[in-house]
């Protein structure tokens, strides 16, 4: 007798490790997507937090101009973004998932540089 395992073990081993990889790979886009749902969160956290100081230091200093708005507008948008990458609403393809994926990163790239 070798000392070759057969056939009737090789395979068992073979669809287990291949059922972990699959199982492997679901967990770790599970944890992206919770990631990503914590993201979201956090951001809405300190957009909340942020913006009614924002408003209020608006109507102290500059009452006349509303220039809170300038931030708003931008950070709701970028906001609305993630919402939509975070929470699949529209039934995207993958090829249409991937395209707006590079359109928002390049808009929230865009604004990041017009701030900075």
């Amino acid at each position: 007798m070798s000392n070759q395992p057969s056939t009737l073990t090789a395979t068992p081993n073979a669809r287990s490790a291949r059922c972990l990889r699959c199982a492997n790979r679901e967990q770790s886009r599970a944890i992206a997507q919770m990631e990503n749902v914590k993201g979201f969160y956090i951001h809405l956290l300190v957009l909340l937090i942020v913006m009614p100081g924002l408003i209020a230091l608006n109507f102290l200093i500059s009452p006349d101009a509303m220039w809170f708005n300038y931030v708003l507008a931008p950070w709701l948008l970028a906001l609305a973004m993630q919402a939509a990458l975070t929470f699949p609403i529209l039934k995207l393809f993958g090829w249409q998932r991937k395209v707006w994926r590079r359109i928002s990163q390049a808009l929230l790239a865009l604004f990041s540089v017009a701030v900075a």
